[in-house]
């Protein structure tokens, strides 16, 4: 047990509480991911990937499965470990120990979530995910951060008691809690739900844009690898071929990438299309082919490297500029053209372009939903594939770095040598597995490939749809022009829907509270004027009302003794 990699995070959480950041704890930093992989070592296996390897703990009459080597959680574990890496690369310059302890737990928890061999260790490392990434939305410059922690709780916590609901329910049935496929019956319902909060499915998805935005530049750059991912991991453990999944993915696909186009805020842009992503993702896995899971974990893999790649150039532009909004920028290109060549890598990446890692997990996920005779969903893809182009590729680009800003020029910037490092981690990860997939990617994912992604038609069909797009975008550059303006999600109609039912009932319990004040202070008048005749009739003038005070101070004593003073 001791050897579980998340001790190796826990160490250096205790060590930044104890020291802050001290030399050592700065190469601890640093090497943290190269500790967590020196635990898991002796569970890899060293002649091909296969399941290996299960650690149990036994606890009264359960036990407990800690570990569960197999490919999926190698697949998992080995990109997280690399992303924390880079991640905390990144967040080198961070002095804040709260923020630091707390993406060590989250990160070490996701990586234990991923390595849990059964229900119930999944889900105590779910709720020290929610609660430790809770901590990184949290950001003390912006007053709004606050109320985003308040909501991103609230919706985890019902997240997390749908999944403690379904754990009990399995245990009073005396079923495996084996992190297995999940029947959909009462507490399978209940999990499908725990994970579809984690992966920001529609109608529950409106926290991720909402937290990730209002979080500390590096802050964000944690969030957007592990909540999500491991949600997809949990779905494909659990929900592997649920027809339910192919459905909320087309759904989350579409919404993101529509409300990304009307977004203004670069990290709420990204966000979105976050979501549209993880549902690319579970669309594959409710396809539930060999082809359909290998597409959902290696977009999985590439979305943690793209996408994270994003969030640190969109950090890093709210660090040096102050500014996060498209409306607000302009002119980037001239201010660091270093910082645009990298951020331009993955958003070609996200988009697909040949040559990059989204280009071969998409093409996989193409040729899913083709293969499995879903026309509907190839042609969502398409439609969505051409909407993330347009917004991320195009627009975000264009008005970001090259535009003219409204309020003048921006000052120049330099990246510092950790930025810089993490983003160029992040670019040549993203070339790596574009160009030769078959050698750093299809041997780690969980089924072998059958699949050739670089055939000559697939790579013309792909640039024709980005030259159309990019055609579009300078014929309607003018009505994609960004606005500051507020945006409403679908969570408006369930919070005001809220509001409306808590007035509701709250209407007839405030009548109620004050019917009955009303009548107990008629009450007490009553037997005071009751005791004022008693006490007058049988006391000389003035006595009367001495006594009734005396007796209500004797009262009230008595009530503070036996209520309050014990």
């Amino acid at each position: 047990m001791v050897m579980h990699p998340f001790f190796a995070f826990l160490f250096a959480a205790l060590l930044t509480l104890a020291k802050g950041r001290s030399p050592f704890q700065r190469a601890v930093h640093l090497a943290l991911p190269v500790l967590a992989f020196a635990c898991l070592y002796p569970y890899l296996p060293h002649e091909g990937i296969r399941e290996l390897h299960r650690l149990t703990l036994p606890v009264g009459s359960l036990s407990l499965q800690l570990l569960r080597i197999d490919t999926l959680s190698i697949l998992f574990c080995g990109v997280f470990l690399i992303y924390m890496l880079l991640a905390n690369l990144y967040a080198y310059a961070v002095k804040s120990r709260i923020h630091l302890i707390a993406s060590y737990l989250y990160a070490g928890s996701s990586l234990g979530a991923v390595l849990a061999g059964d229900l119930l260790v999944l889900f105590i490392f779910w709720e020290i995910m929610a609660l430790a990434s809770a901590v990184l939305v949290w950001n003390p410059e912006r007053e709004i951060s606050l109320r985003a922690v308040f909501r991103y709780l609230l919706i985890h916590a019902l997240g997390g008691l749908c999944f403690f609901a379904g754990l009990m329910l399995r245990m009073s049935e005396g079923q495996s809690l084996a992190l297995a496929a999940q029947p959909l019956d009462t507490a399978g319902a209940l999990f499908f739900a725990a994970f579809a909060v984690n992966a920001a499915l529609p109608p529950v998805h409106a926290w991720l844009p909402d937290a990730y935005s209002a979080s500390t530049p590096q802050g964000s750059v944690y969030l957007c690898a592990f909540t999500s991912k491991v949600a997809v991991f949990a779905f494909i453990r659990c929900f592997a071929g649920c027809d339910w999944l192919i459905g909320f993915g087309a759904a989350a696909a579409a919404l993101g990438v529509l409300f990304a186009m009307m977004a203004d805020d670069i990290r709420k842009l990204l966000s979105y299309h976050l979501i549209c992503q993880v549902g690319f993702m579970l669309a594959g896995v409710g396809i539930g082919t060999d082809l359909g899971i290998n597409g959902a974990a290696g977009h999985a893999v590439g979305n943690i490297l793209f996408k994270g790649l994003l969030f640190m150039a969109a950090g890093t532009i709210l660090s040096e500029t102050g500014f996060s909004r498209l409306s607000e920028l302009g002119g980037l290109a001239s201010r660091n053209r270093g910082l645009l060549a990298l951020y331009l890598v993955g958003a070609m990446a996200i988009s697909g372009f040949p040559g990059l890692n989204g280009y071969v997990t998409k093409s996989l996920l193409f040729a899913s939903a083709e293969k499995a005779h879903l026309q509907g969903l190839s042609v969502l893809f398409t439609w969505v594939s051409v909407g993330t182009f347009l917004s991320i590729g195009l627009k975000l680009t264009f008005f970001a770095f090259f535009a003219a800003r409204p309020a003048g020029p921006l000052p120049n910037f330099r990246l510092s040598v950790p930025v810089t490092l993490a983003m160029s981690g992040c670019v040549f990860l993203c070339f790596l597995f574009g160009l030769d997939p078959a050698a750093f990617l299809y041997p780690y994912l969980p089924y072998p490939v059958n699949y050739n992604v670089f055939s000559a038609g697939h790579i013309l069909g792909t640039l024709q749809l980005l030259a159309g797009t990019l055609t579009a975008f300078l014929f309607l550059k003018s009505s994609l022009l960004p606005k500051k303006v507020l945006t409403l999600d679908l969570d408006w109609i369930y919070r005001k829907g809220g509001l409306f039912i808590q007035r509701g009932l709250s209407m007839p319990l405030d009548q109620g509270q004050a019917g009955f004040q009303q009548n107990l202070s008629a009450s007490l008048k009553h037997l005071n004027q009751q005791l004022q005749r008693m006490f007058s009739s049988v006391t000389p003038p003035g006595a009367g009302a001495s006594l009734i005070t005396l007796l209500w101070g004797l009262l009230g004593a008595a009530v503070w003794f036996f209520g309050v003073g014990r």
